[in-house]
């Protein structure tokens, strides 16, 4: 009998702790880390990739000037930003201000060969 009042009277005073605000701003401080650790494991991969297409692309267009491939740096960051320029650029046939002609086909080239693309759709 004395055993269960004692694991009850702990049992309310866990409750009570739990219920403190330091305690629920210590779990959400855990929560948001270990969602920002798993957000930053799973984008490994697309991360690759992308640095992938952007060495392949550097290593094809290495006649580009300088802005040119800063554009081209600035276009492999996200997939997001890569899978817009494929749509307007390499399917939508838009003209580019920056990369046009044969450049233009080489680098559209490059990211249809990685498999970014097909991971997102």
């Amino acid at each position: 009998m004395f055993r269960s009042l004692i694991v009850l009277a702990e049992i309310a005073l866990l409750i009570t702790v739990l219920q403190t605000p330091f305690a629920q701003y210590l779990f959400k401080d855990i929560q948001d880390t270990l969602s920002d650790w798993l957000v930053a494991l799973a984008e490994i991969p697309e991360k690759r990739e992308l640095s992938s297409i952007r060495h392949d692309a550097n290593s094809q267009l290495s006649a580009l000037r300088p802005f040119q491939l800063d554009y081209l740096n600035e276009i492999t960051q996200s997939r997001t930003s890569l899978s817009h320029f494929h749509l307007q650029y390499c399917k939508g046939k838009e003209i580019n201000p920056y990369i046009n002609g044969p450049h233009l086909h080489r680098f559209c080239s490059v990211i249809q060969k990685s498999t970014l693309l097909d991971l997102h759709t």
